[in-house]
């Protein structure tokens, strides 16, 4: 290329940059959302009422939780809980060994916004953030993954209440899903916790560096059922059965929907309205003992003393159900030499928890108290004891 032409390909390279540069060069801006997720814009395309939302941004202070779980009604199973002064009475602060996630939504006016609580370093924080001089109501359940989606809308309005859906919860579930019935704000720090009670569910964002401290109380949407078992006194003194694998199904229901009608109050009172239960039918089973899963260090050996063997959590309406319920038990059979006779001998029991007792309720524990016999089909023989009965013989 001689001097000439190439003098004159660079002035037409400036002329095109030009012509170019002023489309192409973008003024972008990263904006920090409160779900955790960044996106970058053009700010040409970013309009006022966008500029006064990010300017709002920065006045954001975070939230942080302390939940409480209310014990169930009725004789608690042999596990105790952990007690410590400040505790709501008839509460239990609720720190789970693998902590899962507590879902919540927080409502200003009829803006919604949704969120979870993830506990980390003995701390339930949210990337969710709350303005300051900002009223909000916030509405909860847990934990996250007992259901397969949440949704809410007013009661009225949500400072009246609201009405949650909660579908996928299955019938029988080693998951204790709970709703919260009352929220209580400690700006500042968790110092107090003075008229905490049920029925209360608004708060107001407060520009403290420390953050914004909120309380909430939770109630259980199952009945809980706690399993005790020991050895007929006579089939004892021939047999010994080494427990494998313990499982309650349910024969009627898989899974259901609950709708829930809260309506706010401040006179502590329940703010559960009504829950409708929308059932799926099929069956749901859960294991509740598996020697191959749960360490122990001995095999579980029944005897003649109750031991538990684990605790479920069922909804009412399967519970209730007089013949809903099935008692799966696989377990090996030894003679009093220590001969293995049977090995995973498995036992199907239905039994109904409404016919020994007067009423099933939600919320309440049930220590359901199972004894092991001989068949005694044809009178006492060998095949009789080598495949036993289990049935209940009391619950309270």
């Amino acid at each position: 290329m001689n001097k000439k032409s190439f003098l004159t390909a660079l002035l037409l390279m400036i002329v095109g940059l030009q012509t170019v540069l002023p489309q192409e060069i973008k003024t972008l801006m990263t904006i920090y959302k409160s779900n955790g997720t960044v996106t970058t814009v053009d700010v040409d395309d970013v309009d006022s009422i966008s500029f006064v939302q990010i300017h709002q941004d920065n006045n954001k202070v975070k939230l942080q939780l302390q939940p409480f779980v209310k014990d169930f009604q009725g004789k608690q199973s042999m596990q105790t809980s952990s007690r410590r002064i400040g505790i709501p009475s008839g509460y239990t602060a609720y720190n789970p060994l693998e902590a899962p996630e507590i879902g919540f939504f927080i409502t200003e006016d009829s803006i919604i916004e949704e969120g979870n609580f993830i506990k980390s370093y003995d701390e339930w924080s949210t990337h969710v953030n709350i303005r300051n001089d900002r009223n909000y109501q916030i509405y909860g359940f847990m934990p996250q993954e007992g259901t397969i989606g949440a949704t809410i809308t007013p009661n009225l309005n949500y400072t009246n209440g609201c009405i949650m859906t909660l579908s996928g919860l299955r019938t029988i579930t080693s998951t204790d899903v709970c709703i919260a019935t009352g929220v209580k704000q400690a700006c500042g720090s968790f110092s107090t916790m003075e008229n905490l009670q049920q029925g209360a569910f608004g708060f107001t964002g407060n520009d403290v560096e420390e953050g914004n401290y909120i309380y909430m109380l939770f109630d259980h949407l199952y009945t809980s059922i706690d399993l005790q078992i020991c050895m007929d006194e006579e089939y004892d003194a021939l047999r010994t059965i080494k427990l494998n694998r313990v499982s309650l199904k349910s024969k009627q229901y898989s899974t259901c929907k609950a709708t829930v009608t809260m309506t706010a109050n401040d006179n502590g009172s329940d703010p559960v309205s009504s829950i409708e239960w929308n059932y799926n039918d099929g069956n749901c089973e859960e294991t509740i003992f598996d020697c191959n899963i749960i360490d122990h260090d001995t095999p579980f050996i029944l005897s003649t003393s109750l031991q538990s063997i684990g605790k479920s959590f069922v909804l009412p309406e399967a519970a209730r159900n007089s013949n809903g319920l099935i008692l799966r038990t696989v377990f090996d059979v030894y003679d009093k030499a220590g001969n293995l006779i049977r090995t995973n001998c498995a036992s199907e029991n239905v039994f109904s928890i409404s016919g020994l007792i007067t009423k099933v309720l939600q919320d309440h524990n049930y220590n359901i108290k199972l004894k092991v016999f001989p068949t005694y089909l044809y009178g006492l023989s060998d095949p009789d004891l080598d495949i036993p009965t289990i049935t209940i013989f009391d619950i309270n």
